[in-house]
């Protein structure tokens, strides 16, 4: 095997440990840190999380059977060697082994690794947007007293609630 050809097993079996490792990483750092705090928001950015943990798990998969792929494209198995009539084996030649990276098996799980695993920063990032703005909406009223009135009218039994925000006043 030549030099560039190793150096091209090395790198791309490095990129997929590499693109393995952060997805495991972003996996476990918004499993801990959401945990808490996943309850306050509503279900639509929860789906985002879980979205994106199901395609950061596709990208893991997928980076394992590259791996798989490379290591198979390194040392394939060998064809079934036939026999004759007397159940002799004939000299069939032995066909050396292609080996390159650029096998449909080694490059469509890699694309499938790394197109999930975009799918999945975004899907991540969206999540951290909307739950921040969330936060700020939430936040919003922190510099006012809030009001809150309850009225009944007559003998209707519904309670009317009213709430007003006054900004404190800062002198």
């Amino acid at each position: 095997m030549e030099e560039n050809q190793k150096k091209a097993f090395d790198f791309a079996a490095d990129l997929t440990k590499q693109l393995i490792t952060l997805s495991t990483a972003i996996i476990t750092l918004t499993v801990t840190f959401s945990k808490d705090i996943i309850n306050l928001y509503d279900s639509t950015i929860r789906y985002l999380l879980v979205l994106s943990w199901i395609s950061f798990i596709i990208s893991i998969l997928m980076g394992i059977l590259t791996l798989m792929a490379l290591t198979g494209n390194l040392d394939p198995i060998s064809p079934k060697k036939l026999k004759n009539a007397d159940e002799t084996q004939p000299d069939i030649p032995k066909k050396d082994p292609i080996l390159t990276i650029t096998s449909s098996n080694v490059t469509s799980t890699s694309k499938w690794q790394v197109w999930t695993f975009m799918i999945a920063l975004i899907l991540t990032c969206c999540y951290g947007y909307r739950a921040v703005s969330k936060q700020d909406k939430d936040n919003s009223h922190k510099d006012t007293y809030m009001i809150i009135r309850d009225t009944k009218l007559g003998t209707d039994t519904t309670i009317y609630i009213d709430t007003l925000y006054l900004p404190k006043k800062k002198y």
